[in-house]
């Protein structure tokens, strides 16, 4: 019978796995403590408890990108297509977004810039717009919702040595991308201003993130150490306008979108909204053809008006695309034609 392999302490396989990591001499030196502080607590079999402390807070040190950054695209043409392909109208943004391509390429990618903020109605593509900006830069996109913040720890990070320690908001998002330079959408920043939650060291904390002063030294008490967050692009979007008193005013350039027209999202709905739920629905990739006669538009819209934005409409069209790829599963038509004498037979307006 072959003898049992050794098994491999935690400090023998996290050593492996820092090899090849790069990260700040600091952090680096830190690292080398923590292990050997496992190697010891192990070899003794004590204090387990600070054992997966210790390791937790190597892990994050191994998610966090340090160094890595994806390659900015930073050619005009192909991002003013990606734009323009990604979301009908919003000009002015597409020309904001076109500026800062040309300064990233002007300056080496060292651009610095006020932080562009998206105001409107939900439903006008806030969001939307901020991914397509990742995908015009060709750079990875994090969404992080303000308006579910719950404390402070969650703007800073939680101290690894706490029970429930845990690491910024930023930083996780960061970990998630896998670059240090991504788009970093901060959802809703209007549902956090005022009192409380964003007053006083918090407040303080967030303007340090969104400063390009300040933010290439960002501190979360959790990692313990200063992170460079200056290639972040930070874009934010607010459902109404910041109030005048607010300190973030300084610190971003709002943009306001504009409603959609009754025109607006007939367009929209035939060159991004249909296509999309076609393909959800698996009728694209089926070859199930639907045709939205002219005279259903009416129907669909009009009840509509008082929306704004967009998600009313989609999920009218959503759910009549569910309703065809239901007919064609049972009948194995592959043809549909959506009209004012037939809708009540998908959607109930």
């Amino acid at each position: 019978m072959d003898p049992t392999p050794p098994t491999t302490s935690i400090a023998e396989t996290l050593t492996l796995r820092f090899q090849n990591k790069q990260m700040p001499p600091p952090v680096g030196e830190e690292v080398k403590r923590a292990l050997a502080r496992i190697a010891v607590l192990e070899s003794s079999n004590q204090n387990f408890a600070l054992i997966d402390t210790l390791s937790r807070w190597l892990d994050w040190i191994l998610k966090l990108p340090w160094y890595e950054e994806s390659v900015d695209t930073l050619a005009l043409p192909d991002a003013k297509k990606i734009l323009d392909d990604g979301h009908y109208g919003m000009e002015k943004i597409k020309e904001r977004v076109l500026d800062y391509i040309s300064v990233q390429k002007l300056t080496g990618g060292n651009a610095r810039g006020m932080v562009l903020c998206f105001v409107g109605p939900p439903g006008t593509g806030k969001t939307t717009i901020a991914k397509i900006i990742a995908d015009a830069l060709n750079r990875q996109f994090v969404r992080i919702s303000m308006a579910a913040l719950g404390d402070m720890s969650q703007v800073r990070g939680r101290s690894r040595f706490q029970s429930d320690a845990e690491p910024s908001l930023i930083i996780k998002g960061i970990a998630r991308a896998g670059v240090k330079n991504p788009v970093i959408c901060l959802d809703e920043i209007d549902k956090v201003g005022g009192e409380g939650l964003l007053g006083g060291e918090a407040m303080a904390a967030f303007l340090e993130i969104l400063d390009p002063e300040q933010n290439n030294a960002f501190l979360d008490h959790y990692i313990d150490f200063p992170y460079d967050l200056s290639k972040v692009l930070f874009i934010s979007t607010a459902n109404k306008l910041l109030g005048a008193s607010s300190p973030v005013l300084d610190r971003i350039e709002m943009i306001t979108l504009p409603d959609y027209s009754r025109e607006d999202k007939r367009v929209i709905a035939d060159q991004f909204i249909i296509p999309q739920k076609m393909k959800e629905a698996g009728l694209t990739q089926n070859g199930i053809k639907v045709v939205f006669k002219e005279d259903v538009w009416g129907r669909i819209l009009d009840p509509f008006k008082w929306d704004s934005g967009m998600r009313t409409l989609q999920h009218t069209i959503g759910e009549i695309l569910q309703k065809v790829a239901r007919q064609v599963v049972t009948t194995g038509v592959k043809e549909y034609e959506i009209s004012n004498a037939n809708i009540k037979d998908y959607v109930l307006l």
